[in-house]
């Protein structure tokens, strides 16, 4: 299987936006109350969800990894759903390009932590990322500080 993804489907029945954010929102992380999730990764407790805080003028919402395990973990990969999905169609080509998902069907580059230089090149994001918009969301941690740095690194270096 290529790069499983779920999407939520609109509307209030039971496996829909609206009442898997319901759902959500009860949890005590503060991932969940300041995100909209709108898919995950399925049988993982990985999401994807956009943040009505950080809209822009227009009302376009970036998009943030959510890692549900243990202690929360949130990652900016998008500065929008077009870009996300953008983002997410390269990750995907880059992974039927792995050696070992072409011998062995599953893949050695996981998403989003094995794609910082493709999250780089969203100039949008990134200038949010360099004015600290997310420090609402990040949690001052070491995976947080080695994302944002990485990605840092791609935009000052070309990933040098």
């Amino acid at each position: 299987m290529l790069g499983e993804f779920l999407l939520y489907r609109p509307g209030p029945h039971e496996y829909g936006l609206a009442k898997i954010n319901e759902g959500m929102r009860q949890n005590d992380a503060e991932a969940f109350h300041s995100s909209l999730v709108f898919g995950q990764e399925p049988n993982l407790a990985y999401y994807y969800g956009t943040v009505p805080e950080l809209a822009d003028p227009q009302g376009v919402q970036p998009v943030v990894y959510i890692d549900a395990h243990d202690q929360p973990l949130i990652l900016p990969v998008a500065s929008s759903i077009d870009r996300f999905f953008d983002l997410f169609s390269r990750y995907l080509e880059a992974m039927a390009e792995d050696p070992l998902y072409v011998e062995e069907h599953h893949s050695s580059i996981a998403f989003p932590w094995d794609v910082p230089e493709l999250v780089a090149r969203d100039e949008p994001l990134v200038r949010m990322v360099e004015a600290n918009h997310f420090d609402i969301l990040l949690k001052d941690d070491e995976h947080s500080r080695n994302w944002l740095a990485r990605i840092r690194q791609y935009v000052r270096h070309g990933g040098e």
